[in-house]
């Protein structure tokens, strides 16, 4: 079975990806607003992708937690090399 995202994909949307998702950094300025009054500041990221929301929300949480998934090996590899600044909180 061949994979349905491959490293070259990944390569695409980490240069692209503004384009793709339009909006992205306003998106990612929202939902880190209404995470940021949450109780419990530990969150999960589904389809994190390089990990940009995840960054973001780190920085401006410092007591945070992230638990990251993604269905790419490759962008969890990446989303990896942003947060290490936040190790042990990802």
């Amino acid at each position: 079975m061949e994979a349905a995202w491959s490293a070259a994909d990944t390569e695409v949307f980490a240069r692209y990806g503004d384009a793709f998702v339009p909006h992205r950094r306003a998106q990612i300025d929202i939902v880190c607003r209404l995470l940021a009054d949450i109780p419990v500041p530990r969150v999960l990221d589904l389809c994190c992708g390089e990990g940009l929301l995840s960054e973001e929300y780190l920085r401006r949480q410092p007591d945070a937690e992230v638990l990251l998934f993604d269905g790419s090996a490759d962008m969890l590899a990446a989303a990896e090399r942003r947060l290490e600044r936040f190790r042990p909180r990802f």
